[in-house]
């Protein structure tokens, strides 16, 4: 790395959180011991990296799901296997409110997907590796599949009335559920500024990644460099296949 110190915005992030990606791929950071790892140990090794990196003051963070001074959230996923053999992701961090879900958390998201390789048969001989890095624009952390129904009622053909209607009737089966003031006041925002659409999906009190691999490549910073993954999630990667939101 170079002498030459770097300013800490959310452009030199990205390229750091690629550089460790890429570090921790090649096993020289973690090593192929590193069965026991989870989203906690990785996130502190990273923040110690950004210290070294950009000169920072040191972190405080104590548990996954840092918030960065620039407005950005780190979020760790971890990639494993179901009982059925479906690989699914899933981690920690549940959106607090039913606005949250319609229009995001108000931060920017770094989002590390790891995988552990308890065979240690990756081909870098690394146990640990990182297969997606997503840099997910705050606008866009909301959770995709209430965004994609949203959609769905505002390209309907009827009135305005009727479509802050069913929006309303169906905000009350948002978890956390607004009440019946919060579903009105959601209802009209709505209308009058749809909410955007990114990868995410609020299930059973996590984040999980909601779209398939090549949709995910839009907000991935590592691009074809990860290790080898065969992970495809897409809309079925919950294990019981239920598109249900509860």
């Amino acid at each position: 790395m170079a002498d030459q110190q770097e300013d800490f915005t959310v452009e030199t992030l990205k390229a750091a959180a690629r550089d460790f990606a890429l570090l921790v791929n090649q096993g020289t950071v973690f090593g192929p011991d590193a069965t026991f790892l989870h989203g906690g140990h990785i996130e502190r090794e990273f923040l110690a990296y950004l210290e070294k990196r950009f000169h920072l003051p040191a972190f405080t963070s104590t548990s996954p799901g840092a918030d960065l001074d620039i407005g950005v959230t780190l979020v760790w996923i971890r990639t494993r296997e179901s009982l059925s053999g479906t690989r699914i992701h899933d981690g920690a961090l549940p959106y607090q409110d039913a606005y949250q879900q319609l229009f995001g958390i108000g931060r920017d998201m770094l989002v590390f997907i790891y995988q552990l390789d308890r065979s240690a048969s990756l081909t870098s001989g690394a146990a640990l590796a990182i297969q997606h890095v997503l840099y997910m624009p705050r606008e866009q952390t909301g959770d995709k599949r209430v965004a994609d129904r949203i959609t769905q009622i505002l390209n309907d053909e009827r009135d305005s009335e009727a479509k802050k209607d069913e929006l309303v009737q169906f905000f009350a089966a948002l978890h956390p559920s607004p009440n019946s003031t919060q579903r009105t006041e959601l209802a009209y925002r709505v209308l009058s500024q749809p909410p955007g659409i990114g990868a995410l999906r609020y299930r059973w009190l996590s984040w999980r990644i909601s779209v398939s691999e090549d949709d995910m490549s839009a907000f991935d910073l590592l691009g074809d460099t990860a290790s080898g993954d065969d992970t495809n999630e897409g809309g079925a990667g919950d294990p019981d296949g239920d598109s249900s939101l509860s």
